[in-house]
């Protein structure tokens, strides 16, 4: 997948971080995200589970893109 036109803040402390405003698109998705991941670092390396307190806004979104 493709990710363009990317904006916003994405803050890292050891394995989590924080979106502040963070805008993502695709060909086919736009996402805006607020808020908290935690253990995302584990997550992205496939070796924990990702927790999220956060709003995820969009106006297109085709799941089949982030599957």
């Amino acid at each position: 997948m493709i990710y363009k036109d990317i904006s916003g803040e994405l803050v890292l402390k050891d394995k989590d971080a924080a979106a502040n405003q963070l805008s993502i698109k695709t060909a086919k998705s736009d996402v805006l995200v607020n808020g908290a991941m935690m253990n995302l670092m584990s997550y992205l390396d496939g070796s924990g589970n990702l927790g999220m307190i956060a709003s995820v806004e969009s106006q297109n979104f085709d799941l089949n893109e982030f599957l």
